[in-house]
């Protein structure tokens, strides 16, 4: 009887160990979501979501897809690009998945009447030191336009 018990439970624990994180946009998301104003720029760390005061919108930074920015300690000819992946949403509107880069185009997407802009990425990268993915933190603007 123990044993079954034991077995039961431990096989209870890797299940609970297998579910999925919640999804952009979910309950637990949004409430995790820290509120900024609309026009202000803000910082966001990987896997986390900003709540847009006012406009319903809820952008999620995913992460950064490719880095290629000039490390600060070494002299380039070109400044490189960083890619950011992020989600939005807002009631009644599809989420979006969207990728806007550091110095490329698309710099910025609409959504819900919004320009959403990435301002900047930290850390600057150096050479010889990879930026682990969960490191990057996005510095994010969301204007009426």
């Amino acid at each position: 009887m123990k044993r079954t018990v034991s077995v039961l439970g431990i096989a209870f624990i890797g299940m609970a160990g297998c579910a999925t994180p919640s999804q952009p946009g979910s309950e637990s998301d949004v409430a995790a979501a820290v509120n900024v104003r609309v026009g202000d720029q803000f910082d966001l760390p990987v896997g986390t979501s900003a709540r847009i005061g006012g406009t319903g919108i809820i952008l999620r930074f995913r992460g950064i897809e490719e880095d290629s920015r000039c490390p600060i300690d070494v002299q380039c000819v070109w400044a490189g690009n960083a890619a950011a992946s992020m989600t939005l949403s807002a009631s009644g509107i599809p989420s979006r998945d969207e990728r806007i880069n550091t110095t490329v185009d698309p710099r910025s997407t609409l959504f819900h009447g919004h320009e959403v802009r990435l301002v900047g990425l930290k850390p600057a990268p150096r050479s010889g030191i990879a930026i682990r993915p969960a490191a990057y933190v996005g510095t994010f603007e969301v204007a009426p336009k």
